[in-house]
Parts: structure tokens; C-alpha cells; sequence
């Protein structure tokens, strides 16, 4: 019974902490979901560049 009320005063007493925990974790989350669709993305325009479906409008170097 004493260490249920001491783990209530304790999660009363750092509920701020907690919060805040929640808050970053959110963040992470939602970045980690940003960060999946930029993988994806570069991940299609490497192997479409090395199937050679990607054809060149003009090179590096021009006559002249």
C-alpha cells in the first residue's frame, strides 16, 4: 500500500516531467514519419537513375 502511494505522489509530483516527455516523443514520432518519406523518395530517384529510365536534357559540358 506505501509504495502505490509513494509512486502516486511521485507521478503527481513530476507530472510536468512527464508532459514533457510526451511532448518530445510526439515530435520524434512525427519526424521519424517525415524522414521515412524523404527515404523513400531518394530511394525511387537513385534506382531510377541507375535503370537509366531517366534520360538527359543536356549535358555538363556544351560545344563552344
Amino acid at each position: 500500500m506505501r509504495a502505490f502511494t509513494a509512486m502516486r505522489r511521485f507521478i503527481a509530483a513530476n507530472a510536468q516531467v512527464f508532459q514533457r516527455l510526451e511532448v518530445i516523443e510526439h515530435t520524434q514520432l512525427s519526424l521519424a514519419a517525415h524522414q521515412e518519406e524523404a527515404d523513400k523518395k531518394f530511394e525511387e530517384i537513385f534506382s531510377r537513375l541507375d535503370d537509366g529510365s531517366v534520360t538527359q536534357k543536356q549535358g555538363i559540358f556544351y560545344d563552344g
